[in-house]
């Protein structure tokens, strides 16, 4: 069935015989529909050095003063000027890179159709995608609008964020907060009403938890789970607190502003001490003699997005040990609040070392009762470890395109590899665990919308705790497989095998962070031990 997929050809570029991969955007290219039609014998005539034309994928691009700036050399160019190297290229490079370079196309050759994409067009290549049987209208006018929105604003920045590891900038945060992504990442809620718009035209009202899946798969399509949590990881589990166990007056003032990009939260709840060990945090907060401010003292460890954050959602001793003596406060940055970078193989995420020394922080930033924060700590859970099961396989699918594209493109021993039988068992083998979790996803979500918050985290919580222990699995074979398919490429941070080579290196996050996978599946089998009847037998 797979080499009968590929026969098909999936997202013919061109007219050309055999092209399987993603169109460049001719449509963004100068003079796209008007350029002239130049003929491959007159390509041909430009093969020297100083006078070099190339035609790549129904376009000729004049590569002459370019060459000596070619990063694999002038050399390699100089091999194919005055040809079509259309497999050449796509043997090399990704699509991206036409992209990149639109300003050198000259014209069209003749005969030949250019390969054309719209924005926001779903991929033709087979497992690429999915469609839910749950989908709406609304869900996909919404998954249009936020696809055109990932590549035209986040996919051009990805590639440097990683290479410097540095957070998202403000321009960026902003963009995302006015399109109304940054809110949707928190499901469906009054919080919606806080921003001027959603995407696609979508009304607070009519927006659910496939909604928020969308918007999670879609710009987990950039590749890089470090920059996406740099944008939204430190929101999501930083600002429900605030806005489920804060006081009106408190959320008020901080939702909006973060909501729409203009300010940064994380959750800052792991120490260096007490590690994943909630109840035995060491952070401590003291009440002044007036009762009017808590003095905050201790250090956090791994806080994601803490590096640009304006507030923390911390855990803090109020109390005896244990956890009823823990709370949650609100901490926002000045004086005694200080952050270091940890470095990560988790780039772009701001992972952050925090250190709180004397701070004072006002009572009415409390989240939740005093001696009370251990069930707003623990409220997040599900929702967390649901989104990070639905970014992480969207990670799947895409890895699982790029090894498919590969294979189908990349010949050995006077075949495509695409026809190797031990190839294709891999490829199986990736697609039938990504699809199964992804079915798994689609089921929890449904119950979500079909339940209250109170019923989700009575009912899900030990089904959400597995899902995201399958999803990690589901991972590990597809970065196992991925690594085999393409070889050196898969350990190479630009290129053709770019996605892999962040997914290997990133994919275990989901086994650590939000719960580490023995503690939830523990976890799971404790939750269905409530509801195991005494008298059951068998």
């Amino acid at each position: 069935a797979l080499s009968w997929a590929c026969e098909r050809q999936p997202e013919r570029a061109s007219r050309r015989p055999g092209t399987t991969r993603e169109a460049p955007r001719t449509s963004a290219m100068p003079g796209a529909n008007a350029m002239r039609e130049i003929s491959l014998a007159e390509v041909a005539k430009h093969d020297k050095d100083g006078d070099m034309w190339l035609a790549i994928d129904g376009l000729v691009y004049d590569v002459s003063t370019f060459a000596d700036l070619h990063p694999g050399s002038k050399v390699v160019l100089l091999r194919v000027a005055g040809t079509d190297c259309t497999d050449e290229f796509y043997s090399l490079h990704r699509t991206e890179v036409l992209d990149k370079y639109a300003r050198l196309v000259i014209g069209t050759v003749e005969g030949q159709t250019p390969a054309k994409r719209e924005p926001g067009e779903l991929s033709k290549v087979p497992f690429a995608e999915w469609e839910s049987p749950f989908y709406t209208d609304s869900h996909r006018r919404f998954r249009k609008a936020v696809r055109e929105f990932v590549e035209r604003e986040i996919m051009p920045e990805v590639d440097d964020l990683e290479k410097r590891d540095k957070l998202p900038s403000n321009e960026l945060m902003k963009k995302l907060g006015d399109f109304g992504i940054l809110a949707c990442s928190l499901g469906p809620g009054k919080h919606l009403e806080l921003v001027d718009k959603l995407p696609g035209g979508v009304k607070p009202s009519e927006f659910d938890y496939f909604h928020e899946m969308i918007a999670s798969m879609e710009i987990k399509r950039c590749g890089s789970w470090g920059v996406i949590d740099g944008t939204a990881g430190g929101l999501v589990i930083g600002l429900p607190p605030v806005l489920n166990f804060g006081s009106p007056e408190l959320a008020q003032r901080v939702a909006p502003a973060v909501l729409r990009g203009e300010k940064r939260i994380c959750l800052a709840i792991t120490d260096p001490y007490a590690g994943s060990d909630v109840a035995n945090t060491t952070c401590t907060a003291e009440l002044t003699a007036d009762g009017s401010h808590y003095i905050v003292n201790g250090t956090k460890k791994w806080i994601t997005g803490g590096m640009g954050a304006d507030y923390f959602s911390t855990a803090v001793r109020t109390g005896k040990e244990g956890h009823g003596g823990v709370s949650l406060l609100l901490i926002e940055r000045g004086e005694g609040v200080e952050t270091t970078k940890i470095k990560t193989s988790y780039t772009g995420a701001g992972t952050a070392y925090v250190t709180f020394e004397n701070v004072k922080v006002p009572v009415g930033n409390l989240l939740g009762k005093e001696n009370q924060g251990f069930a707003p700590i623990m409220a997040n859970f599900n929702h967390e470890r649901w989104s990070m099961a639905v970014g992480g396989n969207a990670l799947n699918r895409l890895v699982i395109h790029d090894c498919f594209v590969w294979l189908y493109r990349r010949k050995a021993f006077g075949k495509r590899l695409i026809h190797q039988p031990q190839l294709q068992e891999k490829l199986a083998e990736m697609i039938a665990y990504t699809e199964s979790v992804q079915s798994y996803i689609d089921i929890v979500t449904h119950r979500m919308n079909n339940m209250s918050y109170k019923d989700m985290s009575k009912y899900l919580a030990g089904s959400i705790s597995l899902l995201k222990n399958q999803q990690v699995e589901a991972s590990r074979v597809v970065s196992d497989n991925a690594i085999q398919i393409f070889g050196g490429r898969s350990l190479t941070a630009s290129g053709l095998g770019k996605n892999v080579e962040r997914f290997q290196r990133t994919f275990q996050f989901g086994a650590t962070l939000g719960g580490a996978s023995s503690v939830l599946a523990t976890q799971a089998i404790r939750h269905a031990l409530k509801f195991l009847p005494p008298d059951a037998k068998l």
